[in-house]
């Protein structure tokens, strides 16, 4: 993504904003001695919080020069090395790395065997340790992995990098009523007689050490059947700890087996490992990918209220970890730069099931939230190119350029080669490099064959350049002459910023007669183009990409009577989008009826998701009105929560009323009421306070809800008090996050709220928040000490630097770089604090010019 001076993958600077301009690029390392085999022996103790661990390597080498072999390893205990053959080595331990040192260099080709010992207490990283709690009594034990990007080293010697990909055996000793699962196939179990019992798995193929994985514990499990492949059929399983159920797990991954059927024959390419596993435990934060053991945050696990208003996201979800098998974990990224040939893909073959399944209409509505979460960063935060090698963390790549960002640049590829092209390009692709390394200039190389396209400056300007194309429209008709006008003007050049120009071809429906439609195509290369159309008489509509197929913010304001005949009959979701917002835009209360009016008749929910957004992001008077009126209607699960998360962003006495009724009209889904009571709060009405604390569990005086699923309502509550600004919520944050009987998620999303509450108070509560957040820093729990940084950040006191500066050194270093940004920006020094601030109001102000400008 660089500009037209281009900033390719080597060699020139980063992009303002996402890393500091002195980082150097980032390069896959040598493999000089190539560890090709890793024989694990772990004995987890979860109440203990520690792994004991064995490990022999067998490593080939490469050049027979060299000799020693460099191992990270942060804070392992008693680590200890001694060969496994005649070939005499030592080893050295700073603490952060291990060097194993052999007397004689390895020669090309020759094999060598050593084993590591040592125990890992309590890492900083790597692992998830799980139990009963004063805070959840009923959760059953256990340990998990969770690598992504860089965190095996934290309990595992290993090179921590994608292109380094041993082939593993891995062997668990637990208890003999806990299960233990890891990589691959399970090759036998052996019963000890001091009650623990031993499993072995066997992965045949390499694996890199994000892709390693292992959950060990009081395990239920729901059997999902099998997938039928070329050899037989691959067993679908999923696991999580109690208190989850067979009947839970069953209802959230019950389309698996269904997936991989489909996900196989679009691909034409057979599934590649011996089972399809997954498991849901608390405290992983997301889902992921490992090769067959896909593991998820419990908070995935839905009940059927939770299900009816997400059950459409976890399957994305269940979707785009299962697109990883072929995307990241057959054909590996050889290093982080090239992150989007997994995520990227993932994300959008996520849009390819949406349409396949559900129609293109649901694929069009992804892809409008794919780009409003990419626009979104790009417009708030920082461009970068899709691909780069320059970043301080490769943890910072996993961001919307990376997921939605190059996802509608796939779709944008797809567009311009044609389906058969495309498909047959990325079906040999994947067949080429199973089990192999690939960087972006493979995938290129592959696609160009079928399609007989030069696709070098496509790449060059869509996955090495930053920014996005944000074009000016307008539309104009001639009545003497017969013909229309449709001028288009890219306006995203930015020589600071590094955002050139960008190449596409345009396409521009128009409505003629009524519900009579004509396609026309504009080739955009520079600055503008024109678009001449033969037409009697003025368009009814025009639309501007009907097919979703530029990743470009599209600036179009043809006057009211086309956005309310788009809003109601438009057979194209990106242009009743569009007349939704454009509609809200214009900000007058007639429009605004229309709106409401369109609602109930819009078939597509994901329309309506979009509308909702706009509303919450206008500012006319009458948009609270609308947004309760709308509440009230609204029946579809899926958008009642977005349609809180707009009413948050708005205050009005009607609203707060209207939020009430909709929390007592009846059961609501979790996620959703997490919505109303943080909106709640955000109305800033005293009254509402014992509302809100009534739905936090464990307050000492034995309020709480049995309404609440996998806490949403509960840390909706909790930002709810924070939205407030009232002394008193101040004091209720402090005790949930100093306190040990809230989960980890409610005290981290106390630690969050904390900024909020005292945002306009006098500097003693100030002072005192921050004294808070400072302690936060050192909880034991990961989640809350990263939660009370960002508070810290977001608290805005210079004195907050020093905690800061601490917390740096007790994370992970894929986190370090975002701590010392925070640390920055209360400094207000540095690419993360006054420069990046800066850019947010002329984003801000430029944002405001324009809208009033159009006015």
């Amino acid at each position: 993504m660089s500009h037209r001076a281009r900033m390719l993958l080597t060699g020139a600077a980063p992009a303002k904003g996402f890393a500091r301009p002195d980082t150097a690029p980032e390069y896959a390392p040598d493999l000089c001695i190539e560890p090709v085999h890793l024989a694990l022996h772990l004995r987890p103790e979860p109440e203990a919080r520690t792994v004991v661990g064995e490990a022999t390597y067998t490593v080939v080498g490469r050049t027979g020069l060299h000799r020693s072999l460099r191992l990270d390893a942060v804070d392992l205990e008693d680590l200890r090395a001694h060969t496994e053959d005649a070939h005499p080595l030592t080893a050295r331990h700073d603490g952060t790395h291990l060097v194993v040192r052999w007397e004689t260099p390895l020669q090309v080709g020759e094999e060598r065997r050593f084993t590591l010992r040592w125990r890992a207490v309590d890492p900083i990283a790597g692992l998830v340790f799980g139990g009963p709690s004063p805070a959840s009594p009923d959760q059953g034990v256990f340990v998990a992995s969770d690598h992504e990007t860089q965190r095996a080293r934290y309990w595992l010697p290993c090179i921590d990098h994608p292109s380094v990909r041993p082939r593993l055996d891995i062997h668990l000793t637990v208890p003999a009523h806990h299960r233990a699962l890891a990589n691959g196939a399970k090759v036998g179990e052996l019963v000890h007689d001091d009650g623990t019992r031993s499993t072995h798995w066997r992965l045949d193929v390499p694996c890199p050490s994000y892709l390693l994985c292992f959950v060990a514990g009081e395990l239920v499990e729901w059997d999902g059947g099998a997938h039928l492949g070329p050899e037989g059929l691959v067993p679908v399983a999923c696991f999580a700890p109690a208190p989850v159920t067979e009947e839970d797990l069953a209802r959230s991954f019950g389309p698996t087996v269904e997936m991989l059927d489909w996900i196989t024959r679009k691909l034409d390419s057979p599934y590649p490992f011996p089972k399809y596993y997954q498991f849901a435990v608390p405290g992983i934060g997301g889902a992921m990918e490992n090769i067959s053991l896909v593991s998820w945050d419990g908070r995935w696990i839905a009940n059927p209220a939770q299900h009816a208003e997400m059950g459409w996201l976890l399957d994305l979800v269940n979707l785009h970890e299962m697109a990883h098998t072929w995307f990241g974990d057959a054909v590996v990224c050889r290093d982080f730069a090239h992150s989007w040939l997994k995520e990227s893909w993932a994300t959008y073959m996520e849009s390819v099931w949406l349409e396949e399944t559900e129609g293109v209409d649901a694929m069009h509505a992804q892809l409008a939230l794919e780009r409003r979460a990419y626009f979104g960063e790009a417009a708030r935060r920082y461009v970068r190119p899709i691909a780069t090698r320059h970043f301080e963390s490769a943890w910072d790549l996993f961001d919307h350029h990376l997921y939605p960002g190059g996802a509608i640049r796939l779709h944008l590829l797809r567009t311009e080669l044609g389906d058969a092209p495309f498909w047959d390009g990325v079906r040999a692709y994947l067949a080429r490099y199973r089990g192999q390394v690939v960087e972006t200039d493979d995938f290129r190389r592959v696609l160009e064959e079928p399609s007989g396209r030069s696709l070098a400056r496509f790449v060059d300007d869509w996955f090495r350049s930053p920014g996005h194309p944000v074009i000016e429209a307008s539309w104009s008709h001639d009545a003497e002459a017969r013909a229309a006008t449709l001028q288009l003007r890219q306006t995203q050049q930015d020589e600071k910023r590094g955002i050139g120009l960008f190449r596409m071809t345009v396409e521009v429906a128009v409505e003629e007669s009524p519900d009579t439609w004509s396609l026309h195509r504009v080739r955009l290369e520079h600055p503008r183009a024109q678009l001449r159309i033969p037409l009697e008489s003025d368009a009814l509509q025009v639309v501007i990409d009907p097919h979703s197929a530029l990743p470009a913010r599209i600036e179009f304001h043809p006057g009211r009577d086309m956005a309310r005949r788009s809003l109601q009959r438009c057979p194209h979701v990106r242009g009743r989008i569009w007349a939704g917002a454009e509609l809200v835009r214009r900000e007058r209360a007639a429009d605004l009826d229309w709106l409401v009016a369109a609602w109930a008749d819009e078939p597509v929910w994901g329309v309506r998701e979009q509308w909702a957004d706009a509303l919450g992001r206008a500012a006319h008077p009458e948009v609270p009105a609308a947004l309760a009126r709308l509440l009230a209607a609204e029946d579809d699960p899926r958008v009642m929560r977005p349609l809180l998360d707009a009413a948050g962003r708005h205050r009005s006495p009607a609203l707060a009323a209207a939020i009430v009724d909709w929390l007592e009209d009846g059961p609501r889904p979790p996620r959703a009421r997490g919505a109303a009571l943080a909106a709640l709060g955000a109305q800033r009405a005293p009254e509402h306070q014992a509302r809100l604390r009534a739905a936090i569990r464990n307050m000492g005086d034995d309020s709480g809800t049995d309404e609440d699923w996998q806490g949403w309502g509960e840390r909706g509550a909790v930002a709810g008090l924070g939205n407030t600004r009232d002394p008193a919520a101040f004091d209720v944050l402090v005790r949930i996050l100093e306190g040990d009987r809230h989960e980890v998620g409610t005290r981290a999303a106390a630690a969050e709220a904390l900024p909020g509450a005292v945002a306009w108070a006098s500097p003693g509560p100030r002072q005192a928040a921050r004294a808070v957040l400072e302690a936060a820093t050192r909880d034991p729990e990961m989640a809350v000490r990263m939660a009370a940084g960002r508070a810290l950040g977001a608290l805005g006191d210079p004195a907050g630097a020093g905690a800061l500066e601490a917390l740096g050194r007790r994370v992970a270093v894929q986190d370090q770089p975002r701590v010392a940004r925070l640390r920055q920006g209360l400094l207000g020094s540095g690419s993360g604090g006054r420069d990046r601030r800066l850019e947010q109001l002329e984003a801000r102000l430029r944002a405001l010019t324009e809208r009033v400008e159009s006015r």
